[in-house]
């Protein structure tokens, strides 16, 4: 992980690889992608995770579901797939914060993680 946000940083001109310092990272469930942006010599930005399904990243099983109930998710589904106890990345706090400034962001790190309860990012 390092070598590679080491690449991307090596990428850009050099004043703006100098600029560029902070990662935005979605889960923070693990010490080794801390420990990996750290040893970059980046900073790492937490963006706090969720368990709002409307705020959150929805896994393919929820984008599913949403997709047959015209965007909702009935209670008595969530209950019967398990959804609602998973933590996801929290899109708008994510949005928002790259909207505020995104010239000193190198990039947004997101990382699945083996703990439960957790989903994976819808990255599509």
């Amino acid at each position: 992980l390092s070598l590679s946000l080491l690449a991307l940083r090596q990428a850009l001109p050099p004043d703006e690889a100098k600029r560029r310092t902070k990662v935005l990272w979605c889960r923070i469930d693990q010490k080794s992608c801390f420990k990996g942006i750290l040893l970059a010599g980046l900073e790492a930005e937490v963006i706090q995770t969720t368990r709002d399904r409307a705020r959150g990243s929805a896994p393919d099983h929820a984008r599913a579901l949403r997709k047959k109930n015209k965007g909702a998710v009935a209670p008595i589904e969530v209950a019967a797939t398990g959804l609602g106890d998973e933590l996801l990345t929290d899109l708008p706090s994510l949005k928002a914060r790259l909207a505020d400034d995104a010239s000193t962001v190198l990039c947004v790190l997101t990382t699945t993680s083996c703990f439960a309860p957790r989903a994976p990012d819808d990255v599509i």
